[in-house]
């Protein structure tokens, strides 16, 4: 079996073997790790590996299943990446549509101007009365930047 085992992970493996005949129970190999399996020709990929004793009389006898994982991982990669793009998708939709509820806030609102002569409010719209008042305020705060600036 150590010949399917990348050589970073072949030292290790005999202690992992002697605690697996101290509890010869049948169970996944690895569990919550990332296991890996070497190809022939030196290539590493990821695994699942299931080993289980069987009970019979004489030297112990082992039955092995490894499985490759290479499909399920990329699977899981395309999942991940999908379910980032609908979230960031999402995410633009929000912003999108907040952006067309303040537009059609301020379009049932009316619309404004300010008369860079004069520094006037210019208004159209429902509240045109209501916002005439400010374009004193705006007026003078207009002039008090002009004469910071100059």
């Amino acid at each position: 079996i150590e010949a399917l085992l990348p050589s970073r992970y072949r030292h290790g493996h005999a202690g992992l073997i002697k605690g697996f005949f101290d509890s010869p129970n049948q169970r996944p190999m690895g569990a919550g790790r990332d296991l890996r399996g070497m190809r022939k020709d030196g290539t590493e990929f990821p695994v699942e590996i299931a080993v289980a004793a069987i009970p019979l009389e004489g030297p112990p006898i082992f039955t092995g299943y490894i499985r490759d994982l290479t499909e399920r991982k990329r699977h899981e990669m395309e999942l991940i990446a999908a379910h980032e793009e609908t979230r960031s998708a999402n995410d633009a939709l929000r912003v999108a549509i907040a952006d067309l509820a303040e537009a059609q806030r301020v379009a049932q609102v009316g619309s404004w101007s300010i008369d860079a002569a004069t520094g006037n409010l210019l208004a159209a719209g429902r509240f045109q009365d209501e916002i005439a008042p400010w374009s004193q305020l705006v007026a003078g705060v207009l002039d008090e930047l002009v004469l910071r600036l100059t």
